[in-house]
């Protein structure tokens, strides 16, 4: 399952469930309702179209259809930024960390975290 095949909206059903699984269609439209206004029937089609793009499992072996993740939070992250780094600067993940930095204030605590992880990649 690639990333970028994932819209926002279907991103949102991802976020649930990446929270909290396995869920069934109406406990992720209970979650969803908590901060998005949508129709009911939009979060079920979002569900039907995570599932049908592969982004979601489905478990019919219960009563209920229970729903997964196929891809981690970690894991869609990670596609994301290699997609956006390939985009807008040549597959260079160092500039674009440094775009970011450039344009966001960090704060010394940040700085200091980003140190760290600087440090720990390094060894």
């Amino acid at each position: 399952m690639k990333a970028e095949k994932i819209t926002d909206a279907e991103l949102e059903i991802l976020k649930v469930l990446w929270q909290n699984e396995p869920l069934t269609a109406n406990q992720i439209v209970d979650e969803v309702l908590q901060h998005k206004a949508w129709n009911v029937k939009t979060i079920r089609t979002l569900i039907y179209r995570c599932e049908e793009k592969e982004a979601v499992f489905a478990d019919r072996s219960q009563r209920e259809i229970l729903y997964r993740p196929a891809i981690s939070r970690k894991d869609y992250t990670r596609q994301t930024q290699r997609s956006l780094a390939d985009k807008l600067f040549n597959g260079s993940m160092s500039r674009m960390m440094l775009n970011f930095m450039e344009e966001v204030e960090l704060s010394e605590e940040e700085l200091a975290e980003l140190k760290e992880m600087i440090r720990h990649a390094e060894k």
